[in-house]
């Protein structure tokens, strides 16, 4: 099978949990076009996926465990002491930017990863 004919599910079925919520915010827009991923590597989920705040805000709060356990991996793949470290530099004026900031680094992580498992297949 080629990469071209594999679907994202299939790709990470042996390594990644399909249900975590993350995972599976991507499978459910990449599925059939894994390649696609590739945008990734030169922008963020903000700019290519969610660029609306409500929906930053939305997804945080319907997704918060998976948003920090990916934050947390993040932190400790970049050697981050905190996820107040991971969004140093970045405009937080109250907890919402916190949030968002939140989703839009580990989902673009998240995204990267993903990416690098569908050049693999």
């Amino acid at each position: 099978m080629t990469t071209e004919t594999l679907t994202l599910s299939t790709i990470l079925e042996d390594n990644y949990d399909l249900e975590d919520d993350c995972i599976a915010w991507f499978v459910e827009h990449y599925n059939d076009n894994p390649k696609d991923l590739c945008n990734y590597q030169t922008s963020d989920f903000v700019n290519l996926d969610m660029c609306y705040t409500k929906d930053l805000i939305n997804f945080y709060n319907s997704n918060e465990e998976s948003v920090l356990s990916w934050c947390d991996q993040l932190c400790d793949a970049y050697g981050y002491t905190s996820r107040l470290q991971l969004l140093e530099g970045q405009t937080v004026e109250d907890p919402d930017d916190f949030a968002t900031g939140l989703v839009n680094s580990a989902m673009t992580y998240l995204g990267c990863e993903l990416y690098r498992l569908v050049e693999e297949a």
